[in-house]
């Protein structure tokens, strides 16, 4: 479902912010961001059970393959990670940081949503990306809302200017795609394309006469996590 090309390192980007990311276990699914774990042979991204080096060891990430010494299993990455590009790559959901930032608290199985086995990854681990999707989501890339009831569009970032664009309804579903301008906190401002857009041709797009709105949504929510789904075109 979701698409991507490969990201930039942002290491950088996430000191301010990643003190206060701390979220309830329903946000694990796709989290605040996340760790991408294309760990190259013979490198390796340890996991720990506390954000200290002196800590237990709960897992080993390397290549595709993900090792949990206690109690010992091995599968595949793609198993329980959030695929964010093209040609499996993949990545661990970020929950939360340590009070200085230097530590990544991540879920090591991004399907369970009520008890997975979650530990922390120093940033100092070589060949280690990360992201927070309010720093990744790219200008006009299309998204679209993950559930029904997050279909709410606004004039400005205020849930009190809600406004209501006539959008196109095909088989009882509303056609409509939206391209991002930019992101703000919690909120995204895209443009409302209906009837969508994607992956047509600016001469299709014309013939039938696509209707364009510039507006907010909440894209991420402390409740809901990510509320948008995408694909990178």
């Amino acid at each position: 479902m979701i698409k991507s090309y490969i990201i930039a390192l942002l290491l950088g980007l996430l000191t301010a912010r990643g003190v206060m990311a701390q979220y309830d276990p329903g946000d694990i699914e796709y989290g605040v961001g996340y760790v991408s774990a294309q760990i190259p042979f013979p490198d390796s991204m340890i996991v720990y059970s506390e954000a200290s080096f002196g800590s237990t060891q709960i897992a080993v990430v390397q290549s595709c393959t993900i090792r949990v010494l206690s109690p010992r299993k091995t599968f595949d990455c793609s198993e329980t990670t959030i695929p964010v590009v093209y040609n499996d790559e993949y990545g661990f959901p970020i929950i939360g940081f340590s009070p200085d930032s230097s530590w990544i608290k991540i879920s090591l199985d991004c399907r369970n949503r009520i008890s997975p086995v979650t530990g922390w990854v120093s940033r100092r681990t070589r060949w280690l990306e990360l992201a927070l999707w309010g720093d990744w989501f790219r200008k006009g890339m299309p998204v679209y809302f993950r559930q029904p009831q997050w279909n709410a569009f606004y004039s400005q970032p205020d849930t009190a200017l809600e406004v209501k664009p006539v959008l196109v309804v095909r088989d009882s579903m509303p056609d409509y795609c939206m391209r991002v301008v930019k992101t703000v906190g919690d909120w995204m401002e895209v443009d409302l394309q209906t009837p969508s857009t994607f992956e047509l041709s600016p001469e299709e797009i014309a013939r039938q006469n696509t209707a364009t709105y510039r507006v907010w949504i909440r894209y991420f929510g402390r409740e809901s996590g990510l509320r948008i789904w995408y694909f990178w075109d």
